[in-house]
């Protein structure tokens, strides 16, 4: 089944639940392009994030994006958010067959920068994912909490807002 149709499908069963009867035909599919137009039209860069970047490739840094999502979606979203620019490798979980924290994916990341894990640093605000894998890796992890969680472990080095630029690469440089 392609992407829309579950979708569909969630809204479907969403409005049956919620109707308690079968759903008028064509309401789920009206709702589920609704619901993707509004997704997509919502995408914005983190504030900060176009200028962190760019002092990064100032500073020398190869940027790649590690992603669960699936690749067109995650090309359309740096498009949109004008960060394509700056991102030397981008690997995602469909394309590599794993999704973080799977080893895996943080190898094919650090294969296609030419970078050893000692070397590379994974900036992330899922812990479970991002954070457990890039250790998990032998990767230097920088969480990203902006709605400031109690840290499952204080030796990680934390960012809770991308801005002030220097004080953001100062802390992942480490």
């Amino acid at each position: 089944r392609s992407v829309e149709t579950a979708r569909e499908e969630r809204f479907r069963r969403l409005l049956e639940d919620a109707l308690g009867t079968v759903a008028p035909a064509g309401r789920a599919a009206v709702l589920a392009r609704g619901y993707r137009a509004a997704y997509e039209a919502a995408w914005r860069p983190v504030p900060g994030a176009p200028e962190l970047l760019t002092a990064l490739r100032a500073a020398g840094f190869s940027i790649a994006v590690v992603t669960n999502n699936v690749i067109v979606e995650q090309q359309q979203k740096l498009r949109q958010c004008v960060l394509d620019v700056f991102v030397d490798a981008l690997v995602t979980s469909e394309e590599v067959g794993v999704a973080k924290p799977e080893l895996r994916i943080f190898e094919a990341a650090l294969d296609r920068l030419g970078l050893d894990a000692a070397h590379a640093v994974m900036v992330g605000d899922a812990w479970g994912t991002d954070i457990a894998g890039a250790i998990a890796a032998g990767i230097r992890p920088v969480w990203f909490n902006r709605r400031a969680a109690a840290s499952p472990d204080r030796a990680v080095a934390e960012l809770a807002a991308l801005e002030p630029t220097d004080h953001a690469v100062g802390v992942i440089r480490g």
